[in-house]
């Protein structure tokens, strides 16, 4: 409780120093999904279900508000419903699993569609991500604590007060992975959670950088430890999805010759990590040739992810009914929630294997899949940024299943309007220099 109020405070402290209620409460809602879902507001109320019933009735008003011209982020979001809800009617299960599915898409898009609408203006990010340093300076401190000591406290502490999964977080806590003494997953419950969130931290501080809005030496300090926390967590998945995403952004930007100084240079970063964390040898490789797992480094590798891919396929091989639509919504979900794990699937940890049992064939490629390559169609034009978020999403699922999903919306939605505001003002600006040189050669 102790905690919640210091973060109540500083919301406080934060919307006088801003002096606008929007801003602070899409901050609030950034913040907050840096942390487990289970910390408590007053006795065992948790935030998030504060947070999920503002969202979807701000959202709601939202598409009330602009039902007579709905401009197309409103659209694709509706589209994305309308496609899951489809496949819900034709999987012809109507289990609760099926409406739990289709309640959390329609809460994801509440949630993008809010941040969306509350950001009016390029001066409410700048506020944002300068109340945001503080507070990663804290959470990645927080990480470095977990790591030394072998222990987390604050999941002990919500542990006793929600059911928070404290022994997954303890015993990942003392995991050796490749010469590192232990996982960290800070206020997560998940190192590679952990590691989702803060890699999106790690894209919204090089937007904020690239757009000027926070200087070199902030930008070296907060990146540091935001990614350093994330080698400490030993999440493959989610350093491999970010580099990807990286790499994508820089050729969305034309940045070939940095392209080109990286991948000359890159034999000579991989020796000399070696040489300068010789312990951690075995993790190194593992991110240089993640297909492939060792006895240090246990994981997923290239026969294991068929293997799996082959188990999916016969959870919907009974009849040509389930193989094109699935199980129904949810149902890895629930079969999790029931046994605990699936001999061959494990944790259903991919989306491809995640969409093939739940939504067949079919829906794996247009719902599972379909909407991340829309989005990256659809904005990569106008949005490099946003994009490369989405990118950074799409491959973490496609590896390990979808962690840190809501600071992933929340983070891509602010990055996106941002970007669109500040095309527009360039797109006016533009114009109104047009419009004088056609004025200033007139002649009367």
């Amino acid at each position: 409780m102790i905690f919640s109020f210091v973060l109540l405070v500083y919301f406080v402290i934060f919307f006088f120093i801003v002096k606008e209620i929007r801003t602070t409460l899409v901050f609030s809602f950034i913040v907050l999904s840096l942390f487990t879902p289970d910390l408590p507001i007053i006795w065992k109320i948790k935030f998030i279900t504060l947070e999920n019933m503002f969202f979807i009735l701000y959202s709601c008003y939202q598409i009330y508000k602009h039902r007579d011209g709905y401009n197309k982020f409103y659209i694709y979001h509706l589209t994305l419903i309308s496609i899951l809800f489809i496949i819900f009617v034709l999987s012809v299960s109507f289990k609760p699993w099926d409406i739990s599915a289709i309640y959390n898409c329609l809460l994801f898009s509440c949630m993008s569609i809010t941040v969306y609408e509350m950001i009016n203006s390029t001066r409410m990010i700048k506020h944002i991500i300068y109340g945001l340093i503080p507070i990663l300076i804290v959470y990645t401190l927080y990480g470095y604590l977990c790591y030394a000591t072998s222990f987390n406290p604050m999941a002990l502490y919500l542990s006793t007060q929600f059911d928070s999964h404290f022994e997954t977080v303890l015993m990942y806590s003392v995991e050796p992975r490749g010469g590192l003494s232990g996982r960290i997953s800070g206020l997560t419950r998940h190192p590679l959670e952990y590691c989702s969130v803060l890699s999106s931290m790690v894209l919204l501080f090089l937007y904020a950088y690239k757009k000027k809005i926070i200087g070199v030496a902030i930008f070296i300090i907060v990146e540091f430890l935001c990614f350093s926390n994330s080698v400490l967590s030993g999440s493959r998945s989610g350093l491999i999805a970010l580099f990807v995403s990286i790499l994508a952004l820089l050729i969305f930007e034309k940045k070939f010759k940095i392209i080109m100084w990286i991948i000359a240079s890159f034999p000579f970063i991989v020796g000399l990590l070696y040489i300068l964390f010789p312990e951690q040898s075995s993790f190194i490789t593992s991110l240089v040739n993640p297909i492939e797992a060792s006895d240090e480094v246990k994981g997923s590798d290239k026969s294991m992810r068929i293997e799996q891919l082959m188990g999916a396929i016969d959870l919907i091989n009974d009849n040509l009914h389930h193989f094109w639509f699935g199980n129904g919504a949810g149902w890895s979900n629930h079969y999790l929630e029931k046994y605990g794990g699936h001999p061959v699937l494990l944790g259903f940890e991919s989306i491809i294997f995640t969409g093939l049992v739940n939504f067949g064939v079919l829906g794996c490629l247009f719902y599972e899949i379909g909407h991340y390559v829309a989005f990256i169609f659809k904005f990569i034009k106008k949005s490099h940024y946003s994009v490369c978020v989405v990118i950074f999403f799409f491959i973490l699922s496609l590896i390990t299943n979808s962690y840190g999903n809501i600071t992933f919306v929340l983070v891509f939605s602010l990055i996106l309007k941002d970007e669109l505001i500040r095309r527009n003002l360039s797109l006016r600006y533009q114009k109104i220099i047009n419009d004088k040189r056609k004025n200033s050669s007139i002649v009367y």
